[in-house]
């Protein structure tokens, strides 16, 4: 009720009564509340919180305007704001600014959005979707929440380059994972072991804790665990000296080529992937296990030479040695002259010198098979002699 005072008003945004007179002396008065008398230093003053939901009667004491009338009744009209997850539940002037901000959310959650705004006129630039919001309190009681959600994160997967394939990155809310298996292809010889997981193994069906984007890198290991089969032809194997038939990655695999009638080993062969032979002209040899299944093949020559001749102009006295020998089958052996030596002069002979009457001479030669024949080990050997 204003008396004398028809110019007061309400300003409910800046919480003020504004319109006094600067000088003038005035009592503002509510039930319940203590009166309030004072002299005009500007044209408005601060609301008291005493005075919400109130209704007021304002006095100019000093003034000969007089103001009974329903338009000049002066009352502050106020709503109850309950908020949840944030600050502050109270009583607010209808039509004042209302700031609130949400609590922090809890680890692993982030804000989501202010439910309850329907209607809500927003200021300064804020919205449902901000933690900190304006707005203007409406003519009526309203409840806000703060809500909030899981933090979503990205998981990437790695082959730490010794796998081939991909596996597509997931998405999972802070918390828990269960580690999949991995659907890479080990690179040859090597076998998926585990997941690193920042730096700490983890197995298959591990449950982890994601707390961020993560890259989880697979782990692969040779495979010393898988056995593969051993397959010698004219021969067998062994792993130091016990008998096999199969063997683990990297394992050394000891070979033996059979002694067979009628024929000369020649040398091991094996078309497998990964077989590299420590020595294959020996009957005996060994080789690294690779990551596969292997055959292996003891070759042999097929033919036995047991007798072998070759034919060279007989020396005469007065006459060059000649180097030029005659092979008795060219096409299972060859001959070459390695040398003449005369015994007497302690010597070789060169094509320069001449064979001397009372002088002993010794012939060297030198007979080599021909592909896969070979030489019997009692085989004989004749040099025939041609006269000019």
């Amino acid at each position: 009720i204003k008396e004398n005072a028809p110019e007061i008003t309400i300003d409910a945004v800046n919480n003020k009564l504004k319109g006094f007179v600067d000088g003038a002396t005035y009592l503002i008065s509510a039930a319940g509340v203590e009166d309030y008398e004072f002299t005009a230093t500007s044209s408005e003053i601060d609301l008291d919180a005493n005075w919400a939901g109130k209704t007021l009667t304002i006095i100019r004491k000093n003034a000969i305007e007089n103001c009974n009338s329903d338009p000049c009744l002066l009352s502050i009209e106020t709503r109850e704001l309950t908020v949840n997850n944030g600050s502050t539940s109270g009583t607010y002037t209808v039509g004042s600014t209302v700031t609130l901000v949400a609590n922090a959310p809890e680890v692993g959650y982030k804000f989501k959005e202010w439910t309850g705004t329907e209607g809500l006129v927003f200021k300064n630039g804020t919205d449902a979707k901000d933690e900190r919001i304006s707005f203007t309190m409406p003519n009526e009681d309203i409840t806000l929440t703060a809500t909030y959600e899981k933090i979503k994160y990205t998981v990437t997967f790695s082959h730490s380059g010794y796998g081939t394939g991909t596996m597509e990155q997931v998405v999972v809310e802070h918390g828990d994972y269960v580690l999949p298996e991995s659907t890479y292809t080990p690179k040859y010889g090597y076998i998926f072991q585990n997941w690193s997981v920042l730096a700490t193994y983890k197995d298959v069906g591990e449950t982890i804790t994601v707390t961020s984007d993560l890259t989880i890198y697979a782990i692969f290991v040779e495979d010393i665990i898988t056995k593969f089969d051993i397959n010698v032809e004219n021969g067998s194997a062994n792993i130091a000296g016990t008998p096999a038939t199969q063997a683990t990655q990297t394992t050394w695999v000891t070979v033996v080529a059979n002694t067979i009638p009628g024929k000369i080993f020649s040398h091991w062969e094996s078309d497998s992937q990964g077989v590299t032979f420590d020595n294959a002209n020996n009957t005996t040899t060994r080789f690294t296990m690779p990551y596969n299944d292997v055959t292996i093949i003891a070759v042999y020559n097929d033919a036995i030479i047991e007798n072998a001749n070759a034919t060279i102009t007989a020396p005469v006295i007065g006459e060059h040695p000649s180097f030029e020998i005659t092979s008795g089958d060219s096409s299972k052996y060859t001959v070459t002259v390695q040398s003449w030596y005369d015994v007497t002069a302690e010597k070789n002979m060169t094509a320069a010198d001449v064979f001397k009457e009372g002088q002993e001479y010794i012939l060297k030669v030198q007979f080599a098979v021909v592909g896969t024949y070979a030489f019997d080990n009692d085989a004989v050997f004749t040099i025939n002699l041609e006269s000019t």
